[in-house]
């Protein structure tokens, strides 16, 4: 059984979950306005820590070295963002570079087709591209093998935090984990469509259609220049 098969798939059905959550947050945040500017706390620190810094700077382009309790914080806020074990995005994301908006760029459905119809990352994998993240280190394997672990820890500490702020455990799972991971989940693949797509100046001359995006780095985890 391919492990990143079954990850794929099940972070896809949850993320879809997350997604609905998040609508309904945004519809109801008139009526539940300290809830949701908890939410919105909770996902500019999965978009930012997580997926920014994690994610983007430290797994995929090794930007700075840490010690193993931050390479788990980081690990755990990514996850719990469900974007799923940090070896799947950040080889993904090295694919990427090295073939961005080709037939062979992992991510040209995103560009293509928007992030509505994207399909989990953990689907397109090969086994051999499996046998390198696990070369990767013990974090990885790690993360791989207990991803879920790493996922219900996530959420046991924001609903904690949430029942600290007042909320039920219902309400500060919804509240604190689901809506802010959905919003986490989506404008990570925004700002990877919006980065090849509508951005409004290029610094460079290059063969794929990356761009820069004043308003997306300004508001959406300063993302938003892939032509820098």
């Amino acid at each position: 059984m391919n492990i990143f098969k079954v990850t794929g798939r099940s972070l896809m059905r949850v993320t879809m979950l997350s997604y609905a959550a998040a609508v309904c947050a945004i519809i109801s945040g008139w009526f539940f306005p300290f809830e949701f500017l908890m939410s919105v706390i909770v996902w500019q620190f999965m978009l930012i820590f997580g997926l920014g810094i994690g994610v983007h700077r430290y797994f995929s382009h090794a930007a700075f070295k840490c010690n193993a309790f931050w390479q788990w914080t980081l690990a755990t806020t990514a996850m719990t963002a469900l974007h799923g074990p940090p070896g799947i995005p950040a080889h993904v994301h090295a694919l990427h570079h090295a073939y961005a908006d080709t037939e062979k760029d992992p991510l040209v459905h995103l560009v293509r087709n928007g992030p509505f119809k994207t399909r989990s990352e953990g689907e397109e994998l090969s086994k051999k591209d499996i046998n390198k993240i696990m070369r990767r280190g013990n974090l990885h394997r790690l993360t791989l093998k207990y991803h879920w672990a790493y996922v219900i820890s996530g959420i046991a500490v924001l609903t904690i935090i949430g029942m600290l702020l007042g909320l039920n455990p219902v309400t500060s799972v919804f509240w604190m984990w689901l809506a802010p991971a959905g919003l986490a989940q989506f404008t990570g693949f925004f700002l990877g469509w919006a980065g090849h797509r509508m951005g409004c100046y290029r610094n460079f001359e290059t063969n794929d259609l990356s761009r820069n995006s004043i308003l997306c780095h300004l508001f959406l985890g300063s993302e938003g220049l892939h032509n820098n």
